[in-house]
């Protein structure tokens, strides 16, 4: 019995063993394994790991509430809510105000684009039309066009008279070729066809288109000068209006500006505007020097009269007792002050 009880003792202590190591073996495969093969993590791993858990957490959020708080300034403060949150109504009433002008810029935007290549041809012409005015000893494209306008009326009013030359066909045919391609020596042989009373009433009707073109050039320059002293007025008083609350500096830029007249740019004003600056900045500090000696001398002057007051005091206090008030013992104590 004994061995029996022995041996069933033996048995349970090696079953306790057993289950011991089998759960000693569960727990090992249910751990971890690193990379490099390790079958226990160490505590340090553990520390670590544990450790990081709650730092990447504040870091989520962290990153959560920038992101919150970035979305936040986004937002323009007219569309949000008092407590800062996107006001989805506010957004979509703006968005569908838009629209339409989204909608007409795109169509701006288009016709623009069909619009740009008839714009590039006419720089491109007017290039070549100051090139060709040069080229023709023309000052500008408009003198250029006016000389065939003026060659065109030549040729019409010359064409009024064809019935008084010998060939009217022919004639006509150097009328239209001068028309076109106007020149001093074709129109020296059309005046040979014509008779002078002819002639002489054309020159009439040049002079009087070129009366009529050099008032027209008059105009424009005028226009021109204007439009230039209003840009340069404009400039002026815009960028230093202070400048011209004061009635001198004001009718001296005027009496300047209308000695130049179109002349005058916005340089020159600028650079009068400065020499004004400093005449009044000069006009000031000289208006605070005389100031501040007027200033010491009304005090040098209150000081005197301050001594003068104080010395007519003492002098008064100063002068000789009458005698005659005093008593005996008055009269015998002065004595002794004066002896």
């Amino acid at each position: 019995m004994d061995n029996e009880q022995n041996i069933s003792t033996d048995n349970v202590d090696n079953s306790s063993d057993q289950e011991i190591t089998q759960q000693e073996i569960l727990d090992a495969l249910e751990e971890p394994t690193d990379d490099e093969g390790n079958d226990e993590p160490t505590d340090e791993t553990d520390d670590s790991s544990s450790d990081k858990q709650p730092d990447s957490q504040d870091n989520t959020q962290d990153s959560q509430s920038s992101q919150e708080e970035d979305k936040k300034n986004e937002c323009p403060e007219k569309f949000r809510n008092e407590d800062g949150s996107a006001n989805v109504e506010k957004i979509l009433k703006s968005y569908k105000e838009l629209e339409p002008l989204i909608n007409q810029k795109a169509q701006w935007e288009k016709e623009r684009a069909e619009l740009l290549p008839y714009k590039e041809q006419y720089d491109k012409q007017q290039q070549q039309n100051i090139e060709s005015a040069k080229r023709m000893g023309f000052d500008s494209v408009q003198d250029m066009e006016f000389s065939y306008e003026l060659a065109s009326l030549t040729a019409n009013e010359y064409a009024k008279y064809l019935r008084y030359t010998e060939d009217p066909e022919r004639v006509r045919q150097m009328l239209e070729e001068y028309a076109s391609n106007p020149n001093d020596e074709l129109l020296s042989e059309i005046e040979f066809e014509f008779p002078s009373e002819a002639i002489k009433r054309v020159t009439i009707a040049q002079e009087r288109q070129k009366l009529y073109y050099e008032d027209l050039l008059s105009k424009q320059a005028e226009t021109q000068k204007m439009s230039n002293i209003e840009s340069v007025i404009n400039y002026a008083v815009q960028k230093h209006n202070d400048i011209f609350d004061y009635k001198p500096f004001k009718d001296l830029f005027v009496n300047v500006l209308t000695r130049y007249g179109e002349n005058f740019t916005n340089e020159d004003a600028e650079m009068l505007i400065g020499t004004m600056v400093q005449m009044k900045d000069l006009f000031n500090k000289e208006f605070s020097k005389q100031s501040n000696k007027t200033e010491q001398n009304n005090q040098a002057t209150d000081v005197i009269s301050a001594i003068n007051t104080s010395n007519s005091a003492l002098k008064t206090s100063e002068q000789e007792p009458d005698t005659s008030k005093m008593s005996y013992k008055e009269l015998v104590k002065y004595l002794k002050t004066i002896v």
